[in-house]
């Protein structure tokens, strides 16, 4: 028994001391195993598809509800850290998406044509009915997608980015569908804040509504105007 801890503590410092060793030794039998070990895990996963399949599914749900849960619970943490990372890492991103810039926007294309038979052929602006146009290359006609309820949707920015970084599968599609986004154009969506629109609203109506007060008591003394003027020239002719 002390003989086996002798040399797995041996082993053990060995291969802190020799770690480009370890790597590339690791890496010849990752590649010389290679094809045996694919065989194995192909016939084990035919053999035992459907506990597979399920084991897999519980895992998933039960990672996901732990991840949202850990995100609420750290927001404040994430977002410092991703603060630093971006600092950190700012010429490294700026290196890559210069790089891959090209191939970036292909991709990103693509998926945004996978997208368009998603929305009617015609697009009309919800606010003032303008015609619009999906992904259109003047901003002027383009349509935009406007959180109704503020950012309580699932996909809380940009809607546009999101179906640029996102396939169109039955899952994506159910996830967009729930936020239930508004189409404007470019006018109404910058006339519309995100937050706070409910007040927002209220405050135009009822600006709008001192102002049409004000119309109609101008309406009416240009028309109490006029009156006076026709009965005065009616009184002149009459009098000649």
């Amino acid at each position: 028994m002390i003989d086996k801890e002798k040399k797995q503590a041996y082993h053990k410092e060995w291969c802190e001391r020799n770690k480009d060793k370890v790597a590339i030794i690791r890496k010849r039998s990752y590649e010389k195993n290679k094809e045996e070990r694919l065989r194995k895990n192909r016939e084990y996963y035919y053999k035992n598809k459907e506990s597979v399949l399920n084991q897999h599914q519980d895992t998933k749900e039960e990672r996901k509800a732990y991840m949202k849960k850990w995100r609420e619970e750290n927001k404040a943490y994430r977002k410092e850290y991703q603060k630093e990372y971006n600092i950190k890492n700012k010429e490294q991103k700026k290196k890559y998406r210069e790089e891959n810039r090209e191939a970036t926007r292909k991709i990103e294309q693509k998926r945004l044509d996978e997208w368009r038979s998603f929305f009617p052929a015609e697009i009309h602006c919800e606010m003032c009915n303008k015609r619009l146009y999906f992904n259109g290359k003047n901003c002027n006609t383009s349509m935009y997608l406007d959180h109704r309820t503020g950012n309580d949707a699932p996909i809380k920015y940009k809607p546009s980015n999101w179906l640029r970084g996102h396939k169109r599968t039955p899952e994506t599609e159910k996830i967009f569908t729930e936020c239930n986004f508004g189409i404007l154009c470019n006018n109404c969506n910058s006339f519309l804040p995100t937050n706070e629109r409910s007040e927002f609203l209220k405050n135009a109506i009822r600006y709008h509504k001192i102002i049409f007060k004000e119309w109609q008591e101008h309406v009416e003394e240009n028309n109490n105007d006029t009156i006076v003027d026709n009965v005065d020239s009616a009184d002149s002719i009459s009098s000649k």
